[in-house]
């Protein structure tokens, strides 16, 4: 690996998350480029780097999956595991064996720094400078955690960027942490307090990524609704944010990451409703359809408050997207629970939503509750869901057949069609037939007909 010949190469591997992969470009553009070289998670490589999830039992396997494959196929290669499983595995006696360096989520921002130490040292130990990093988030206020994560060497505003995997969009982070309190959730453990990134720096980065001609910013946080709570003075809200970013020159529009319900605010709604460089789309994690489990799950918020915010964002911004994320047996969900959010979800005008099956979390609340739903339960359940999110899919796609839409060209083409494919402002996965030269921009389409996945368009872009 020391060879002075050939630079050493360094493929990552992202789990979970918009924020996530936000996260990994940040750390992609750490690695210093002239002793490294980043090449593609499928190509052989010296340093795999594994960002992984934990926000749940299986995303969590799966980061362990990716682990086990890579020491397999690559015995000689040196493993990095990152991000929020290793802050919940952080006390166990040996996570993550195969490992050569584990680093947390404030860490994992510094990694350039670690792989020459580890490159300098020969990753062996002892000798080496150790082989697991990982700070206790929650012990730190979210001013400490703020200066740590957004420091000189952690600023992606001082680093170059490179547009991963080809996209099309750019993920700027904005927020990290919660401050909420939910029981079934695990983020309080792996990323700490909320805080807020300075909108200076954030303007910084969305002049930069549009000049380089990204043409869709996609603001991204762990609990992005609370971001500027934890500052000082005025102007520091999401929507002061927005409306800074929206009076910004440049051809882009912006799209938001998921955003709780409280967080929903009439400026928001204004914002998008007024400003065309908006995307009419907005997701929205419900989690559950009934009073009973929600106030269990210590959400915050009522079911009658979820109906009539999403009636209300309907009405207010006609054929926005409107996704949202549930969570389908959690402990003391019975099957008149169930019921009410699947009616919830049948009822009102979801455009796609993502299910999960409930986890038991080590360090959340839940995990004490007595009343827990049979596994096997869980798994129907989420099958019922997740049929019926394909059908609200397809209702909400069959809405735009004959209608016009502005649709971002991703850079790879279709592989069963060859055709090129693409997402429109309200986030409708559309393919149609059109040279290369269109990929990278926002084309004018039209919808045809529907696929069970997406929406057959025509586009004239000459």
């Amino acid at each position: 690996m020391n060879r002075p010949d050939r630079k050493i190469t360094v493929a990552f591997a992202t789990h979970g998350c918009r924020f996530n992969q936000s996260e990994t470009e940040q750390m992609r553009r750490t690695v210093p480029e002239g002793k490294f070289q980043v090449v593609s998670f499928d190509q052989p490589a010296d340093v795999y780097v594994i960002n992984t999830c934990a926000v749940t039992e299986k995303s969590e396997g799966k980061c362990r999956r990716t682990l086990h494959r890579i020491h397999r196929e690559r015995p000689d290669a040196k493993l990095v595991v990152s991000g929020c499983a290793s802050e919940s595995n952080c006390q166990a006696v040996d996570p993550f064996s195969e490992a050569d360096l584990i680093l947390g989520n404030s860490e994992k921002l510094f990694l350039g720094e670690y792989l020459l130490q580890k490159t300098n040292s020969g990753w062996t130990d002892p000798g080496s400078i150790g082989r697991v990093f990982v700070g206790d988030v929650r012990t730190h206020s979210s001013q400490t955690l703020r200066e740590k994560e957004w420091s000189e060497a952690g600023d992606p505003n001082r680093l170059p960027y490179t547009r991963p995997n080809g996209r099309t969009n750019a993920y700027v982070k904005v927020q990290n942490g919660c401050d909420e309190q939910c029981t079934f959730c695990i983020i309080k453990t792996t990323r700490g307090k909320s805080r807020s990134r300075d909108p200076e720096g954030i303007l910084h980065e969305i002049k930069d990524l549009t000049r380089r001609g990204v043409k869709e910013i996609v603001l991204t946080g762990i609990n992005l609704g609370q971001y500027g709570m934890d500052m000082a003075g005025p102007g520091r809200r999401l929507s002061d944010l927005l409306s800074r970013i929206a009076d910004l020159s440049g051809d882009f529009r912006i799209r938001l990451s998921s955003i709780n319900p409280n967080e929903v605010t009439p400026e928001l709604i204004d914002l998008i409703k007024r400003n065309r460089r908006f995307c009419r789309h907005l997701h929205i994690p419900l989690q559950s359809g009934s009073e009973h489990v929600l106030f269990r799950m210590k959400r915050g918020t009522t079911k009658k408050y979820v109906e009539q915010l999403i009636q209300w964002v309907w009405e207010e911004i006609p054929w926005i997207g409107i996704g949202t994320d549930i969570l389908v047996g959690f402990p003391g969900e019975g099957e008149r629970e169930f019921r009410e959010t699947f009616e919830l979800l049948e009822r009102f005008p979801f455009s796609h939503f993502h299910v999960f099956p409930y986890s038991e979390r080590r360090g959340t609340e839940a995990v004490e509750f007595s009343d827990k739903i049979p596994v096997p339960v869980r798994k129907e359940r989420v099958r019922v869901l997740r049929d019926l999110g394909q059908k609200k899919a397809a209702e909400f796609r069959s809405q735009f057949v004959g209608e016009n839409l502005k649709i971002l060209v991703e850079t790879t083409r279709d592989e069963r069609t060859g055709n090129l494919k693409g997402f429109s402002d309200n986030y409708i996965p559309c393919v149609f037939p059109g040279p290369d030269r269109w990929m990278g921009s926002v084309v004018p389409g039209k919808g045809i007909k529907i696929n069970p996945d997406h929406l057959v368009s025509e586009v004239r872009s000459d």
